[in-house]
């Protein structure tokens, strides 16, 4: 978890360090051609350059506080928001400029969004749920195509697929095995959910939350002990905790539905 913080700090100080320097280029710029009595436009630049920096490390500051507690309340849901929309995204590509390890920047915007996510979710708990699967965690050497009907797998205990398989039955969801990018745009394109849950690796993640423009998406990375589309894994107990979660949500909203409805119906009787 640090790491991911460490990252975030260093790149709000490299932009910090560009946009103060680009910003006193352009102070020296404007002492030199413009006369005294019209500099006034120096006092709006730094008010303008201050506001940024303000505005750089206050949404960082509060990034780093909830990546490291998972949790956001109040209008610090806003400010994550706006890091996820804005900050983040540029933090990546200016990560990739200066040849870094994107990764970094990518788990803290999957677990960010997973925060704002569980947050919104509260009062509108989704009643119809995808569960998006990497084909890589079949094992390479299995026949079964689960591709076409997760129920085709075999359960051997050769991978998680079974596990998964399982867990689905009982949460009674929908859940696809996808073999990329493409298949899983499809998927939820078709399905039309009002939820979707999928574990891939970060680039896959933000490319498929970026995808499906306004459904929530929770991401679970996934494990790779041999290393990137080969045999990866899950934490299983990730994935049933958040499905326990939406479960007693949406159990909650219906018993105060059906306590209202019963509340209405007492009324009317007098």
């Amino acid at each position: 978890m640090e790491k991911e913080i460490k990252k975030l700090m260093q790149i709000s100080a490299i932009i910090t360090s560009i946009l103060s320097i680009t910003a006193l280029i352009s102070f020296l710029y404007v002492l030199k051609i413009y006369p005294a009595s019209n500099r006034r436009i120096i006092v709006y630049m730094i008010a303008g350059v201050s506001v940024s920096l303000l505005l750089i490390w206050g949404v960082s500051l509060e990034l780093s506080r909830a990546y490291r507690s998972g949790k956001a309340k109040g209008f610090s849901i806003y400010i994550l928001e706006a890091g996820i929309s804005i900050l983040l995204p540029l933090y990546i590509y200016l990560t990739g400029l200066l040849s870094g390890d994107k990764d970094d920047i990518r788990r803290l915007y999957i677990n960010i969004n997973n925060i704002a996510v569980r947050h919104n979710i509260q009062k509108n708990p989704p009643s119809k749920i995808l569960m998006l699967l990497p084909g890589c965690m079949q094992n390479k050497d299995c026949s079964c195509k689960i591709t076409d009907d997760m129920g085709n797998c075999r359960r051997c205990g050769g991978c998680r697929i079974g596990e998964a398989a399982n867990l689905v039955e009982r949460c009674a969801i929908r859940a696809i095995v996808v073999k990329g990018g493409t298949a899983a745009r499809n998927t939820a394109k078709e399905f039309k959910p009002d939820f979707i849950l999928a574990v891939a690796c970060e680039r896959e993640l933000l490319s498929g939350m970026a995808d499906v423009g306004r459904i929530p998406v929770m991401g679970v990375i996934n494990q790779r002990p041999n290393g990137y589309c080969t045999n990866t894994t899950v934490d299983m107990l990730q994935l049933k905790e958040i499905l326990t979660e939406l479960e007693e949500k949406e159990s909650e909203l219906r018993c105060t539905k059906q306590g209202v409805k019963r509340d209405v119906k007492v009324q009317n009787n007098y």
